[in-house]
């Protein structure tokens, strides 16, 4: 009875060890089966971050509806296909041969992130996402006319494009005396200007609205433009005269009181001097010029300014003319930004990847509505982000004092001394690093950093540019460094 009861015990132990080698095995064997693929979204016809031609030409992305199609499933146990917007389920599709779903009712000029999934008899599921956003869509805006013959019969419209889609517009006309309903289609131009050469009455007033479209869509009609057809070529009245912060440049804002010039001449005189000089041209129904020949506006000098308008016919006399003292820049504010509005041309965003993102966000702005979010749009994507904002400081000399100074949140974003930067350069080319972020997870953090204190490295000059740098690999929240309240300033 023993030998029996040892023999069980060695069988038993035996028995034990194996099963413990082969546990992990064990495991592994028990779980479900995966999907056979992932359900691909078909690319060709969408683009993701903010590119939209190959969407817009198959009119799969439009300003309130964007379609997704992907790869049919052939697997055996195959269930359905669910899709996603924005971590939310919008569909189930039980039928593997329709791989498509178009998502309605969107808002135009918006991004939403979607995820299509496979689902198995097991419950488990694979998936594939795209960031898409549907285009701004809006009326044309800004209408403005000028009459090209001396006896009022043709007429120029130009108009600002709203619409990102867009791909030609409508110009519609009537007498400015009839009813609504008296409207006619005149000309589809695909440029944001139309000449009108349509029997055209001098001295008649007429009414102009434009609508933009693709083959898909159209925007309503923008807000009329009255036009009187009658040629005139009247002086401007020059309305203000007044210095950039900043900067010794000069801003010229005035009235235009002609319907047929085709652009305008600057004039300035150095008070005393009895000689006006052109300084520069504006164009076609412009009211502001900015004098940049910083070279010959000499601080503690008085200058007085004077504007025409001409067209190839004729030059209007001088308008009034208003005179300046150029000041010392170094008593202004340089410059400030909070992104409530749209950036200017002094900034460059810049990204390694297509899946860069920089962006005004209204997600967590430090004040106001808006801060700039830099971050990547997919996963596992590594990507360089570069904001940069050029600035005239020429005006500025070694001993001056600039201070940087803005508000920065590094959320969940691992910073880096190397890669999360800021550095600055005076001709585009050299750059010298001027503060490294530090963590501040969902906090925002402020930083001064005094330029003159890099003064030998990057002086002071009219092609200075100060660059916001980061580098993740993840999509807000998980990564991401916000900016808001830039401002440069003398003391």
């Amino acid at each position: 009875m023993k030998r029996i009861l040892v023999l069980l015990f060695l069988i038993g132990l035996s028995l034990l060890w194996n099963c413990q080698d082969k546990k992990p095995l064990s495991i592994t064997a028990f779980s479900p089966a995966l999907p056979s693929a992932k359900p691909l979204i078909f690319r060709e016809d969408l683009k993701a971050n903010g590119s939209f031609a190959p969407g817009y030409l198959s009119g799969k992305i439009r300003s309130n509806r964007i379609t997704l199609d992907w790869q049919q499933s052939t697997a055996a146990d195959f269930v359905g296909f669910r899709v996603f917007r924005d971590g939310f389920p919008i569909a189930t599709i039980t039928d593997p041969s329709r791989a498509s779903y178009t998502d309605s009712l969107l808002s135009p000029d918006q991004y939403y992130d979607y995820k299509v999934a496979v689902i198995n008899s097991s419950g488990l599921f694979q998936t594939d996402t795209i960031r898409l956003k549907t285009p701004r869509f809006q009326p044309p805006s800004d209408l403005s006319s000028q009459v090209l013959a001396l006896d009022g019969s043709i007429i120029k419209i130009f108009w600002k494009n709203n619409a990102e889609s867009a791909t030609r517009y409508r110009v519609f006309r009537k007498l400015a005396s009839e009813p609504v309903t008296a409207f006619l289609h005149i000309g589809t131009p695909t440029d944001t200007f139309f000449v009108d050469e349509g029997n055209l009455i001098q001295s008649e007033t007429y009414e102009y609205q434009i609508s933009a479209l693709n083959d898909f869509e159209e925007t309503d009609r923008s807000s009329s433009l009255l036009v009187l057809a009658l040629y005139n070529m009247t002086a401007p009245t020059l309305t203000t005269v007044t210095q950039l912060t900043g900067s010794r440049a000069v801003r010229l804002e005035w009235i235009d009181n002609s319907a047929s010039e085709d652009g305008f001449h600057i004039w300035r005189q150095l008070a005393g001097t009895g000689a006006f000089i052109a300084v520069g041209t504006a164009p076609t129904n412009s009211t502001s010029f900015v004098d940049r020949d910083t070279t010959n506006l000499f601080i503690d000098s008085t200058y007085i300014y004077a504007v025409t308008a001409f067209n190839s016919f004729e030059e209007t006399l001088f308008s009034n003319s208003l005179s300046i003292q150029i000041l010392n820049p170094s008593t202004y504010l340089a410059y400030s930004e909070g992104f409530e509005s749209p950036t200017g041309g002094e900034w460059t965003f810049l990204s390694s990847t297509p899946q860069g993102r920089i962006e005004r966000s209204t997600i967590d702005a430090h004040s106001g509505q808006y801060m700039l979010l830099m971050d990547v749009a997919t996963s596992v994507i590594s990507n360089t982000n570069e904001a940069i904002l050029s600035i005239n400081l020429s005006a500025f000399s070694s001993t001056d004092d600039i201070f940087l100074r803005f508000y920065y949140n590094t959320y969940n974003d691992e910073v880096s001394s190397l890669e999360d930067i800021v550095q600055v350069s005076s001709d585009g080319q050299n750059w010298t690093t001027v503060f490294s972020y530090q963590s501040s997870p969902f906090i925002w953090s402020f930083a001064e950093i005094n330029l003159r204190d890099f003064y030998s490295q990057q002086p002071y000059s009219a092609t200075y540019q100060i660059k916001w740098r980061q580098q993740d690999n993840l999509p807000y929240p998980s990564d991401g460094i916000g900016i808001d309240d830039i401002s440069l300033e003398t003391n």
